[in-house]
């Protein structure tokens, strides 16, 4: 029984914490310093956190690195989505947005997750083979894309 309210009160405090707001943090790093994470450090103005792909734009806290935004970017077409789910031309163009580039390639639509958002008629909601979440290992809450059936 101890351990049972042990593990109630932890879950009570996780969630507690979770829906407490992050504090902004006043003290903005350099070029080239962490940011994002815990607690929401901020880049410089001019400056955009660019997560690694690995990081999957940030979330669970992740790290990633302050970086210029780019005033000009090549007429490259080499289409890019933003962790924000816009389709950019290129990741200069993401960069340029403030942007990190979530993957190669235009936005998918996105099903599923905890909204349990559906597919427009004649697509079915598959699991997205571009993200770090398979809902058949577990990640029940994980959001998919939409195929043409």
């Amino acid at each position: 029984m101890n351990k049972l309210m042990a593990f109630l009160f932890t879950c009570c405090a996780l969630l507690f914490l979770a829906a407490c707001p992050k504090p902004e943090i006043k003290q903005k790093p350099p070029e080239g310093q962490a940011c994002g994470g815990f607690p929401s450090i901020l880049c410089p103005d001019g400056q955009y956190c660019n997560f690694p792909a690995a990081a999957n734009c940030g979330s669970i806290d992740a790290i990633g690195i302050c970086q210029p935004k780019p005033q000009e970017c090549p007429a490259l077409v080499n289409p890019v989505c933003g962790c924000d789910r816009t389709t950019y031309e290129n990741a200069c163009g993401a960069a340029k947005a403030g942007k990190s580039v979530k993957y190669e390639g235009q936005c998918k639509q996105i099903c599923g997750g905890r909204l349990q958002i559906r597919c427009p008629d004649g697509q079915e909601c598959l699991d997205d083979p571009g993200d770090h979440c398979n809902p058949t290992q577990g990640g029940v809450d994980c959001s998919g894309i939409c195929k043409k059936e």
